[in-house]
């Protein structure tokens, strides 16, 4: 009875063995497998890598992108507060303009605050807009135009309304003027 038990184990094991798939096999009995099979891990391998330098530039592009937004935010928050001071700067000018003479003391005071907040503008990037040069449509705004001899040349600014102003190279308001022209 032993031995019936043993026989029937022994088939068992053969039939197992029979069904799987024999796992024991050498690369050098099937070299072409092993071959196609190191390929395609290599391409995979490739492939794969590529996808990592392309996420790492697509990171990078999107850091820089959001430090340079990051950076034109601040310029434009700077920009409107520049911008809402503009009028406190032509109240200056009305002022010193107007000054009382009997008044110098005073006079001189409102000229020393004038001057403190201006340069404090320009050390942010506040730029006045030149009207001793000929007139130009990128930053002058022609509000008047008169007729002049000849001696005038055409697109002279003859008078200056209204101070014009840049802000870090950006046109904050053209200044209004007078232009010559010729009749």
């Amino acid at each position: 009875m032993k031995e019936e038990k043993i026989c029937s184990e022994e088939q068992t094991v053969e039939e197992q063995q029979a069904t799987e798939p024999d796992t024991t096999t050498d690369e050098a009995d099937c070299p072409a497998a092993g071959a196609e099979q190191q390929q395609a891990l290599q391409e995979t391998l490739q492939e794969m890598e590529h996808r990592l330098l392309r996420l790492q530039a697509d990171f990078d592009n999107y850091r820089k992108r959001t430090q340079r937004e990051r950076l034109e935010q601040a310029v434009l928050a700077e920009a409107a507060l520049v911008s809402n001071l503009l009028p406190v700067l032509d109240n200056f000018d009305r002022a010193l303009a107007n000054l009382p003479e009997a008044e110098a003391g005073w006079a001189e005071g409102v000229q020393l605050v004038y001057r403190q907040l201006l340069d404090v503008l320009q050390q942010q990037g506040l730029e006045l807009i030149d009207c001793q040069r000929p007139f130009d449509p990128n930053v002058h705004e022609a509000v008047m135009r008169e007729t002049c001899d000849s001696d005038v040349e055409d697109g002279t600014i003859l008078q200056e309304f209204q101070k014009g102003y840049m802000y870090k190279g950006k046109l904050l308001r053209p200044s209004k003027v007078k232009v010559a022209a010729r009749g």
